[in-house]
């Protein structure tokens, strides 16, 4: 997998920096549970969404699953929730950072505060 050769990577630069084995590991674990968690919450909006684009936000929209969306950014592993996720096709993904307020006035995007940005 893409993530694991990744990771490998990453781990060999630790090293390379001079990090000892339990800083390696201390650095690459929560990436690792972050990256599996977001494969995890990937597979619910497939299942959710029956490979459908779930936000039919623009007029070029494919209908298709192309991309997973996180509705509150990437900040913090909760993010990968499912509920947090949104599954879209390629034009809507780019339709929905192009227009923020509307994103949030559609719940495509959600404030890390809990309230609707204007």
């Amino acid at each position: 997998r893409m993530g694991d050769i990744i990771l490998g990577q990453l781990e060999d630069q630790l090293r390379d920096a001079g990090f000892k084995e339990d800083g390696v590991r201390a650095n690459v674990e929560p990436i690792r549970q972050a990256f599996a968690d977001f494969v995890a919450g990937k597979a619910v909006v497939r299942e959710r969404s029956g490979g459908l684009c779930e936000a039919e936000a623009c007029d070029d929209c494919t209908g298709r699953l192309e991309r997973t969306h996180h509705r509150r950014g990437r900040l913090v592993a909760e993010d990968h929730h499912p509920e947090l996720l949104l599954g879209c096709c390629n034009p809507c993904h780019l339709a929905i950072h192009a227009n923020p307020e509307r994103s949030y006035e559609r719940g495509w995007m959600v404030s890390r505060l809990g309230t609707v940005r204007p």
